[in-house]
């Protein structure tokens, strides 16, 4: 049976999971709560710390509290509910997850954990289901170009991890899982705050495991019924390291360290696997220069490797990037703001296949101008100037401004313009009997207009976004007069769209709903005027979460329409509502027990063409956390 939006948009379960009340203290960050006890703050949007609806930017920022009452077991589950936000999955936990941000690719959105680009730069995409859940604090998630701050991959936006700082006292934590597929998960944090002298001493361990055997991910092959049929497990193991001082004198040093790794099955030739390390390593540090002015200097890396097993065929794929950025803070009078920097970045990789190339570099000069006049009207003036070994020089920059009226509505309008670097594999795959890499190819450009208006009420807020993306030079794979397949800027792409959300408090009842209508369509070719590939026309999230004395309660339905297969749209595959419940009840200050049902109504979809998802499945949750 085919689901059309329509028909999953009547279903009046509705549910919440951004706007539950928190408690958070952390210690590099100050943090500030709506009057829902909601977070407020918001970093990435312009690269330092402001109120989140002052922001002239589309943004979600979800909390520890909302990743915990979710009782996710993967980051798919917690974005997923972010407007604008879709993927394709191929087969379950673990396996091949690409995003899609407001019809923009996989590779067109950049990802940060505290601060430092992840991702691998052979493919030009992060890896989003080997990133641990349990020891985020919170995701920012700015929908809408950043290059003008951020450079190369920020045209559909940025998702920004924050993992755990620690905070005065001694704070252990222990979660042990067990639920559908034999999946068995455990978790152990310690995190605390000493005070040494006139600062504060704080660090942050968070350890665990996920084990699953998973089911048969896969039941097409190259449009043939799947022969393998064995079930696709997952396992990872992850360590988080956060340490650092703050000082009275307001000098803050911090380091931090993560690693992820682990193996997951897949259907191909048989009994093929891919063992794989995802390591970030940042260390950074904060100062006052003056009574105005701070500068933060950061050094990091990030790792993406990879080891693959398909047929008796064994494939290396390692990817290093190493960072440093170098930024300044100025206020200017009582709500100005200017803001600068250097970033500098070196991807090197080392493969099984030998490259013609195997790293570049690339420095970014940024600047930014922030202020708010009169309380009434904000703006906002950014330019960035990358300088590239491969491809030269590339200049992007963005200009928004908002108005607040008498009644409490802030109308605000944007332009931004934003570009995608080409991957190692673009530029230098190495010739073989099927492919060749471009070394002329150019960078991906896009220019964005947008128009917002966003209001308050007595019991909670609301937002609508209407934006129009034009993407320019896409990169494309074709087969050449010799059969083999070479990329080339020969795609381009009109995106448009509608974002609405609205929360919510009615009768103690926290209510979140958001729905997205997305006009994604080739602009150029035979196939100008049709749709992008697996991109739905309409997403719709609703949450509903309350608290009765030691219970809580949640359910969360996400709803998306048909999307087409092929590029000509002579394929698709049906839409589909999902429907989860979630309970948790506290025994004493220290104990709790929640309990999960996913896919409640035991619904048959895809989200991939030739992969299966999970039907009805479930999870129960043990954990002690001393109040």
């Amino acid at each position: 049976m085919k689901y059309t939006f329509f028909t999953a948009s009547k279903i009046a379960l509705p549910l919440v999971l951004f706007s539950s009340p928190i408690q958070l203290t952390l210690a590099a960050d100050d943090v500030k709560l709506g009057n829902d006890g909601s977070l407020e703050l918001s970093i990435t949007a312009n690269r330092r710390l402001q109120n989140s609806p002052q922001a002239l930017v589309a943004i979600t920022v979800i909390s520890k509290q909302a990743i915990e009452k979710s009782q996710a077991t993967n980051i798919t589950e917690v974005l997923r509910q972010v407007p604008g936000l879709t993927f394709q999955n191929s087969g379950g936990d673990g396996k091949a997850t690409s995003i899609h941000l407001r019809g923009t690719n996989s590779s067109h959105v950049l990802v940060l954990v505290d601060g430092i680009k992840v991702g691998s730069a052979t493919l030009g995409s992060v890896a989003f289901q080997d990133i641990p859940l349990e020891n985020i604090e919170r995701i920012e998630v700015v929908r809408g170009p950043r290059s003008a701050l951020y450079g190369s991959e920020a045209i559909g936006g940025v998702i920004q991890i924050f993992t755990q700082k620690g905070k005065m006292g001694f704070h252990p934590e222990i979660s042990v899982s067990a639920g559908s597929h034999q999946l068995r998960k455990f978790v152990v944090g310690l995190s605390g705050g000493i005070k040494a002298g006139t600062g504060m001493g704080w660090y942050n361990l968070n350890a665990g495991s996920q084990k699953t055997d998973g089911f048969d991910s896969r039941y097409l092959n190259f449009g043939k019924s799947d022969t393998e049929t064995d079930k696709d497990g997952y396992r990872r193991e992850h360590v988080s390291l956060n340490f650092g001082h703050n000082f009275a004198n307001g000098i803050a040093p911090s380091i931090h360290l993560q690693q992820a790794k682990g193996r997951n099955e897949f259907d191909g030739s048989g009994n093929d696997f891919a063992d794989y390390k995802r390591q970030v390593i940042s260390g950074k540090l904060k100062a006052p220069l003056g009574t105005k002015t701070k500068i933060m200097l950061q050094l990091g890396q990030s790792k993406d490797e990879s080891d693959s097993s398909s047929g008796g065929f064994v494939s290396t794929f390692n990817t290093k990037r190493n960072s440093a950025t170098l930024q300044f803070d100025t206020k200017l009078g009582q709500a100005g703001a200017l803001i600068g920097g250097v970033d500098w970045q070196k991807d090197k990789i080392d493969t099984s296949t030998a490259y013609s190339k195997n790293s570049r570099k690339n420095t970014g000069v940024f600047a930014s101008y922030q202020n708010s006049f009169n309380n009434q009207m904000d703006i906002e003036v950014s330019a960035r100037h990358d300088d590239n070994q491969q491809f030269g020089n590339k200049t992007t920059g963005s200009f928004a401004v908002g108005y607040r009226l008498n009644n409490g509505i802030r109308v605000s309008t944007s332009y931004g313009t934003a570009f995608k670097a080409p991957t190692f594999n673009d530029l230098y795959y190495p010739e073989g009997q099927y492919s060749l890499g471009n070394p002329n190819i150019k960078p991906e450009s896009s220019k964005n207009l947008e128009f917002g208006i966003q209001g308050t009420l007595k019991t909670g807020s609301w937002e609508v976004n209407l934006f129009q993306n034009k993407v320019d030079n896409l990169i494309a794979w074709a087969p050449r007069a010799d059969g083999k397949w070479t990329p080339s800027n020969t795609d381009k792409a009109l995106i448009k769209g509608i974002e609405a959300s609205h929360k919510t408090v009615l009768k103690n009842w926290n209510i979140n709903t958001s729905l997205a209508l997305l006009s994604a369509k080739n602009d150029q070719g035979d196939n100008k005027g049709k749709y992008l590939r697996y991109r739905p026309k309409q997403t719709l999230n609703l949450d509903i979460n309350r608290k009765f004395g030691r219970f809580n309660l949640g359910t969360t339905i996400h709803a998306e329409s048909a999307r087409f297969t092929t590029v000509d749209n002579t394929k698709s595959l049906a839409g589909f509502t999902t429907v989860d419940l979630r309970t948790e009840y506290a025994i004493g200050k220290s104990w709790s027990v929640g309990m999960k049902i996913a896919n409640l109504l035991d619904k048959k979809y895809e989200t991939n063409k030739g992969y299966n998802q999970d039907g009805i499945n479930g999870m129960l949750t043990i954990k002690y956390a001393p109040k």
